[in-house]
């Protein structure tokens, strides 16, 4: 009985976060971020130069997410706002997505932008937040005809738009982008300045890379390859400020690393970083789109920055809150003044304020993602490592009931992170809601699953090897 009262309610790790999706104004005057008031999301700002509490700049409904949150100017911000709702005789939901454009003391909110899609999923994506002018972004659009998909042509599932948006006025502005060498549906990538440089996207049974370098000019073909193998060449993903050189990932001498690559038409490539011990996986970008560096796929996250400045940061937080994963989520263009998420495997976040602005710098809590969880009363995560049949060794992580023995439990295997994705070293609501009710959990890290690209390789990878690693992992736990 005193174990059942103990135990935390569902709610407790199924609820909306505290606080999420903190950023800085451009001077560094105002924080923005997403908190819950009353079940609800509610976006606030904090005026650093004076207020002692956040104000509610921007509330959502009920059926209403807060995708994310940017600002565009010194003193206004742009919300992504989804809705979701049924759709009678239909297995898709109906989403809305709108843009808001909000200025930093909550005056002059005002939806700029508005897009209905019939599959969930589908929605704007910004291209870049700084446009040519002050005041303007990028949108980049996702359009998929409501028509029976087997009567029309793979390359007319979606279609790309690109508009100019007034965050102001929501005045908007079509930018032709493709060509008729390109299909209809491409991901595009911009300069800081609001030029679209690059674009990717599958034209019949290939992957195509394509550049160019004015508006008014032709695209290149940069490379192309078998949506299901690897790239022959390391894959961009963001323009270098200031050059005609793009960050891109691929293959280095012995892991994933990442380059500078030459877009005006040479194969050169400079090696920027890479780790000896494991692959570089995914960019960290600031605020304002620029890249400040890569994470690693170490047992426990890590991150490189190729800023030294960012670097020393970092390392001087490592010492303040050790045993934590800490990672810049934003900063200032001067590196002034930073924003910091700390979190571990039963910590989901907490946030903090780094300004160097007062010599050495001083580290104030902004707010936790769920306060009232008292990591000391959540199983920790112990790496493993699982070899399949054919000896080749499998990352994992097993999670026990606190105080239980190490047997006789009732096993629950994951292939992957359930809603979260990758099985990492990080904290997971499924994991310590089923380890509070007395499950250990056992997650295997399968590159199959996180490295798919569609909805046939994850299938594929689950029927083959990945059942093959859940069995290893099964008779892993028996022994």
């Amino acid at each position: 009985a005193l174990a059942q009262a103990a135990t935390p309610p569902i709610s407790t790790f199924a609820r909306r976060p505290e606080i999420n999706e903190v950023h800085l104004s451009q001077d560094g005057r105002y924080l923005l971020y997403t908190t819950t008031r009353d079940g609800v999301a509610v976006v606030v700002t904090l005026d650093r130069r004076g207020a002692t509490e956040p104000l509610a700049v921007l509330r959502a409904g009920e059926r209403i997410e807060v995708t994310w949150c940017r600002w565009v100017t010194a003193a206004r911000f742009v919300c992504a706002l989804r809705e979701v709702s049924s759709r009678a005789r239909s297995q898709h939901p109906f989403s809305r997505t709108r843009l808001a454009g909000v200025d930093a003391g909550g005056t002059d909110a005002k939806i700029i932008f508005e897009y209905n899609s019939w599959q969930d999923g589908l929605g704007e994506q910004i291209v870049n937040l700084r446009s040519l002018e002050e005041g303007w972004i990028q949108v980049q659009t996702f359009r998929a005809p409501l028509v029976n998909l087997d009567t029309v042509p793979s390359d007319d599932y979606l279609r790309s738009e690109a508009l100019r948006v007034n965050v102001h006025s929501g005045t908007r502005e079509s930018i032709a982008l493709t060509s008729t060498t390109m299909p209809s549906f491409v991901d595009l990538i911009g300069d800081l300045a609001g030029e679209v440089l690059i674009a990717n996207g599958i034209w019949r049974s290939d992957r195509i890379y394509w550049v160019r370098f004015d508006d008014q000019a032709e695209w290149r073909e940069l490379f192309r390859h078998d949506p299901l193998d690897a790239p022959p060449q390391p894959a961009p993903f963001a323009v270098v400020p200031g050059t005609r050189n793009a960050y891109a990932v691929g293959p280095g001498t012995r892991h994933r690393a990442l380059f500078q690559i030459d877009l005006s038409g040479s194969a050169e490539q400079e090696l920027v970083f890479e780790s000896p011990d494991a692959d570089v996986r995914e960019p960290v970008f600031a605020g304002d789109g620029r890249v400040l560096g890569v994470r690693v796929d170490t047992e426990r996250p890590t991150a490189h920055y190729l800023k030294r400045r960012d670097a020393s940061a970092i390392t001087a937080i490592d010492r303040l809150l050790p045993q934590h994963f800490n990672e810049i989520v934003d900063v200032t263009p001067d590196r002034r003044i930073y924003v910091i998420r700390s979190s571990s495997d039963v910590d989901a976040g907490t946030y903090y304020l780094l300004d160097t602005n007062s010599g050495n710098g001083e580290l104030e809590k902004i707010g936790a993602v769920y306060p009232d969880l008292n990591p000391a009363t959540l199983a920790p995560m112990r790496a493993v490592e699982i070899k399949t049949r054919e000896g080749k060794p499998i990352r994992a992580f097993v999670s026990i009931p606190l105080g239980a023995p190490e047997k006789h439990l009732p096993l629950i295997v994951m292939p992957d992170d359930g809603p979260n994705g990758r099985t990492e070293w990080r904290f997971g609501f499924l994991r310590h809601f089923l380890v509070s009710r007395g499950y250990a959990v056992l997650q295997l890290q399968l590159d199959e699953t996180s490295r798919a690209r569609n909805h046939s390789t994850v299938r594929r990878g689950l029927y083959d090897a990945a059942y093959s690693t859940v069995e290893a992992g099964v008779q892993w736990a028996l022994a």
